[in-house]
């Protein structure tokens, strides 16, 4: 196997910078929150009926894939700590 620097390269690849860009959804521009009284105008990227002040709390969960590694990897710990060191 040959090391090759971009001097003796023979192809070079890459993507173009609009690949795999997804735009934005975009809803109406005119819309106003529909709580009882209230008049705020809501975003074009908000996709609630409601401002922020009047939709409801829901808690936020991340979800991110966990990476498995095998227990071979995992580093031994001792059984037992060690005493602390005496002053």
């Amino acid at each position: 196997m040959r090391n090759l620097s971009i001097e003796t390269a023979d192809t070079l690849r890459g993507k173009t910078p609009s690949t795999g860009i997804r735009r934005n959804r975009v809803y109406a521009g005119d819309r106003v929150c529909s709580a009882r009284g209230c008049e705020t105008r809501l975003s074009v990227y908000n996709a609630s009926d409601e401002c922020w002040q009047h939709t409801e709390v829901k808690p936020f969960v991340l979800q991110v894939p966990r990476r498995r590694r095998s227990t071979k990897s995992l580093p031994e710990w001792p059984t037992e700590l060690p005493a602390p060191p005496h002053p």
